[in-house]
């Protein structure tokens, strides 16, 4: 399984200047109205520059390493939100419709749970209820994680103390374009 994890991919400042930003100009989102998560995209286009730079700064620098040569990816298009996880709430598994290069960046810490899984199982359990075949991941503040989302099944356990927040990038080298939807609109 391809994946990559950044360690003090940005400091705790930075963190919350994103949080702050996504919070006050981030649309609520969900794929469907069962969902137990809490999801904001950010349409602003001057903020998702300087996401993308960011990540393109840090590959420069070595902060930001992958499996592959992020020289030769051919960027397309990219979509970015803000995910919330508190009181339980969880990301079952599941593949991005369209991701070749999918980095989540953990800003928040003191939460208890929300560990990062992935799996490449053809068939792997849905909503958590074995642990079986998944690979767990701690992140902490500051720490990013990049895999191809449209291949690998990967989903957020339960935070069952405090608050998760993650920013969430989705790229791709197709012409796939990332749909913004009404507001409190569902795809589903």
């Amino acid at each position: 399984m391809n994946y990559t994890i950044n360690e003090n991919f940005c400091d705790k400042e930075t963190a919350k200047d994103i949080i702050d930003f996504c919070i006050e100009y981030g649309e609520p989102f969900s794929y469907k109205p069962t969902e137990s998560w809490d999801c904001r995209r950010i349409y602003d286009e001057t903020f998702k520059e300087k996401i993308i730079s960011l990540l393109t700064n840090n590959y420069k620098t070595g902060r930001f390493n992958l499996w592959f040569n992020f020289n030769t990816f051919n960027l397309k298009n990219f979509n970015i939100s803000l995910t919330s996880y508190y009181d339980g709430r969880y990301l079952n598994l599941h593949k991005d419709k369209s991701s070749e290069l999918t980095t989540v960046i953990v800003l928040s810490d003191g939460f208890t749970g929300g560990e990062f899984a992935l799996t490449e199982d053809d068939n792997p359990p849905y909503n958590f209820e074995t642990l079986n075949g998944l690979t767990l991941i701690n992140l902490k503040l500051g720490d990013c994680i990049s895999f191809n989302g449209s291949n690998t099944y990967h989903g957020v356990l339960p935070v069952t103390r405090g608050v998760r927040y993650a920013l969430n990038i989705w790229m791709t080298e197709s012409d796939f374009d990332y749909p913004k939807l009404k507001i409190n609109t569902t795809l589903i």
